[in-house]
Protein backbone atom coordinates (compact mmCIF):
# COMPACT_ATOMS: atom_id res chain seq x y z
CA UNK A 1 0.00 0.00 0.00
CA UNK A 2 1.07 3.17 -1.30
CA UNK A 3 -0.74 5.81 1.33
CA UNK A 4 -0.77 8.28 -0.81
CA UNK A 5 2.89 8.56 -0.73
CA UNK A 6 5.68 8.39 -2.91
CA UNK A 7 8.24 7.50 -0.42
CA UNK A 8 6.47 5.57 2.22
CA UNK A 9 8.59 4.62 4.23
CA UNK A 10 10.17 8.29 4.86
CA UNK A 11 6.89 9.78 4.61
CA UNK A 12 5.42 7.61 7.93
CA UNK A 13 8.83 8.42 9.37
CA UNK A 14 8.58 12.37 9.02
CA UNK A 15 5.00 12.14 10.13
CA UNK A 16 5.97 10.10 13.53
CA UNK A 17 8.78 12.52 14.53
CA UNK A 18 5.82 15.40 14.17
CA UNK A 19 3.90 13.92 17.28
CA UNK A 20 0.87 13.27 15.61
CA UNK A 21 -1.36 10.33 16.06
CA UNK A 22 -3.07 9.80 12.96
CA UNK A 23 -1.84 10.48 9.67
CA UNK A 24 -4.48 10.85 6.75
CA UNK A 25 -3.97 10.46 3.06
CA UNK A 26 -6.25 10.67 0.02
CA UNK A 27 -6.74 10.82 -3.21
CA UNK A 28 -5.09 7.69 -3.54
CA UNK A 29 -8.04 5.50 -5.40
CA UNK A 30 -7.47 3.16 -2.61
CA UNK A 31 -9.29 2.93 1.15
CA UNK A 32 -7.31 1.40 3.93
CA UNK A 33 -6.70 2.32 7.76
CA UNK A 34 -4.58 0.52 10.63
CA UNK A 35 -2.15 1.49 13.25
CA UNK A 36 1.40 1.24 12.74
CA UNK A 37 4.54 1.29 14.60
CA UNK A 38 7.59 3.53 13.36
CA UNK A 39 10.20 5.42 15.09
CA UNK A 40 9.41 4.18 18.50
CA UNK A 41 5.81 5.96 18.22
CA UNK A 42 2.24 4.68 17.15
CA UNK A 43 0.33 6.01 13.91
CA UNK A 44 -2.99 5.53 12.86
CA UNK A 45 -2.78 6.06 8.94
CA UNK A 46 -5.90 7.19 7.15
CA UNK A 47 -6.24 6.55 3.52
CA UNK A 48 -9.52 7.78 1.91
CA UNK A 49 -10.87 6.51 -1.64
CA UNK A 50 -11.36 9.35 -4.19
CA UNK A 51 -15.17 10.19 -5.75
CA UNK A 52 -14.56 9.08 -8.94
CA UNK A 53 -15.08 5.69 -11.18
CA UNK A 54 -11.46 5.58 -11.92
CA UNK A 55 -10.23 3.24 -8.49
CA UNK A 56 -7.67 0.69 -8.18
CA UNK A 57 -8.60 -2.71 -8.80
CA UNK A 58 -12.28 -2.24 -9.05
CA UNK A 59 -12.94 -0.86 -5.38
CA UNK A 60 -15.90 2.24 -5.33
CA UNK A 61 -15.60 5.67 -4.23
CA UNK A 62 -15.16 5.83 -0.80
CA UNK A 63 -14.84 8.49 1.96
CA UNK A 64 -13.19 7.74 5.80
CA UNK A 65 -14.88 9.44 9.26
CA UNK A 66 -12.58 9.92 12.05
CA UNK A 67 -13.57 9.88 15.28
CA UNK A 68 -11.21 10.68 18.70
CA UNK A 69 -11.79 10.65 22.37
CA UNK A 70 -9.23 10.32 25.01
CA UNK A 71 -9.16 6.49 24.69
CA UNK A 72 -9.59 5.75 21.40
CA UNK A 73 -9.49 6.56 17.69
CA UNK A 74 -12.16 4.85 14.91
CA UNK A 75 -11.97 4.92 11.28
CA UNK A 76 -15.34 4.55 9.57
CA UNK A 77 -14.42 3.45 6.09
CA UNK A 78 -17.58 4.28 3.80
CA UNK A 79 -18.06 3.04 0.56
CA UNK A 80 -20.57 3.75 -2.48
CA UNK A 81 -23.20 1.38 -2.83
CA UNK A 82 -24.90 0.09 -5.61
CA UNK A 83 -28.26 1.46 -4.24
CA UNK A 84 -26.93 4.91 -4.85
CA UNK A 85 -25.44 6.24 -1.29
CA UNK A 86 -22.49 5.28 0.91
CA UNK A 87 -22.53 3.13 3.81
CA UNK A 88 -20.51 2.25 6.37
CA UNK A 89 -18.35 -0.67 5.20
CA UNK A 90 -15.68 -1.09 7.66
CA UNK A 91 -14.58 0.07 11.28
CA UNK A 92 -10.83 -0.10 12.93
CA UNK A 93 -10.60 0.88 16.08
CA UNK A 94 -7.44 1.61 17.81
CA UNK A 95 -5.97 2.36 21.33
CA UNK A 96 -5.07 6.25 21.80
CA UNK A 97 -1.48 6.09 22.76
CA UNK A 98 -0.39 9.23 24.58
CA UNK A 99 3.16 9.09 23.70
Amino acid sequence: RRWGLANRDLGVVDAALTGAQVVCCGHDHEQDAKEIKVADRHLVVSTAGTLTDRARGGLPGAWNMIEADQRRIVVGIHEWQSDGSFHRTRTVECVRRHE
